[in-house]
């Protein structure tokens, strides 16, 4: 199906649309336009429809699915995507079932006294917090943002206020999957739980993030919580704080450095290690 992305303007990009199979679905959201023509979003390639309850779109292969976050998913072109207002964020703000957020269209006025009309558009993550959850900036119009976590709002608008005391649980195990069948209050003890069942808690783990294992003279206990340490990376983390190494080449010296205390070259994807050097013999038998 042909993207809507080469189009130079917005009756190209609907009549590239209406060109392909999603026919169908641009010329009924363009029925229930207001002004008989779809909003389009170019930079998720979205076709909304201002006051729709459900986006159509043009996906680029039928592989595609709600989930990851920044794919665009087929199913949404059979309506199947429902959306629904975020509590709290009532005419600004709407959840879907694909855990995905958007704006809602609306018209305002600015500190100049001149219009503006706010296109709807799915809103892109800023950022990843220490947990790999996604979260926004949400704004409510009085110049001030709102950091909030993607998977509160739609766990909010499809499962309802959350109990005290309870978080939400990411069931299969992947923070960024928020579609709401995927959530699910639980307490806290439920929640370590699911992390030891998808590995994802620091017990089940044998490499830091850089790729070196915890094991042999590598391995390093906290001394105060006895936690495992990767050796390398702490010495790294040192030079770095003592100004012997920069920041920059932080995996290039932790490398070294598990080289120096384990006496193995470390090697990244799947490279060959390299040949040992032979060195010169020193004396009067050297050749």
């Amino acid at each position: 199906m042909p993207s809507t992305t080469g189009a130079t303007s917005s009756a190209g990009k609907i009549n590239d649309a209406r060109s392909s199979e999603g026919r169908g679905t641009v010329d009924a959201m363009a029925a229930e336009s207001p002004t008989g023509v779809p909003w389009i979003d170019r930079k998720s390639q979205m076709i909304l429809v201002m006051g729709a309850s459900s986006p159509g779109q043009v996906t680029r292969s039928p592989q595609s699915r709600c989930h990851p976050y920044f794919v665009l998913s087929r199913a949404m072109t059979d309506h199947t995507e429902a959306w629904r207002p975020i509590p709290g964020w009532e005419g600004r703000y709407e959840a879907s079932t694909c855990g995905r957020i958007r704006n809602v269209p609306r018209r305002i006025i600015m500190r100049n006294g001149i219009p503006k009309t706010i296109r709807p558009r799915i809103l892109t993550p800023q950022r990843k917090d220490k947990y790999g959850h996604l979260t926004l900036n949400l704004s409510r119009g009085d110049g001030r943002s709102n950091n909030r976590m993607v998977h509160t709002l739609v766990a909010a608008t499809f499962i309802g206020p959350r109990p005290d005391g309870m978080q939400i649980r990411h069931l299969n195990g992947d923070p960024t999957d928020n579609r709401p069948e995927n959530l699910a209050y639980g307490t806290h003890a439920e929640n370590m739980r699911d992390m030891v069942h998808h590995r994802r808690n620091n017990v089940s783990k044998t490499h830091c993030p850089q790729g070196h294992p915890y094991s042999g003279q590598n391995l390093q206990r906290n001394a105060t919580s006895g936690g495992r340490v990767c050796r390398s990376c702490s010495a790294a983390h040192s030079a770095i704080y003592r100004g012997r190494a920069r920041r920059d080449d932080f995996t290039e010296v932790a490398d070294r450095y598990f080289e120096q205390f384990t006496g193995i070259p470390f090697c990244r994807n799947d490279e060959a290690p390299p040949p040992p050097v032979e060195r010169k013999r020193r004396g009067p038998n050297a050749a």
